[in-house]
């Protein structure tokens, strides 16, 4: 299970977060979406049960729409 996909599972401060990882926003940049639904996408498009967190109105309708257009082989 995914809970915050943009962080590493027992990160600390000093890890490296994936929301701030170069290939993931080319990724995002190539497809026009946020890195928050590549990552989403990606966790489902892997039979994760994903549990998005946002308190801001944009981005939980960004998390709604994973970005159906990326396949498997893209991510």
């Amino acid at each position: 299970m995914l809970y915050k996909p943009g962080h590493h599972p027992g990160s600390t401060s000093s890890t490296p977060l994936l929301i701030n990882d170069t290939t993931i926003a080319n990724i995002a940049k190539k497809y026009e979406s946020t890195i928050g639904q590549v990552l989403l996408s990606w966790g489902v498009l892997h039979g994760t049960s994903v549990i998005p967190k946002s308190e801001h109105e944009d981005r939980m309708r960004q998390n709604i729409d994973v970005s159906p257009f990326i396949t498997r082989n893209s991510v």
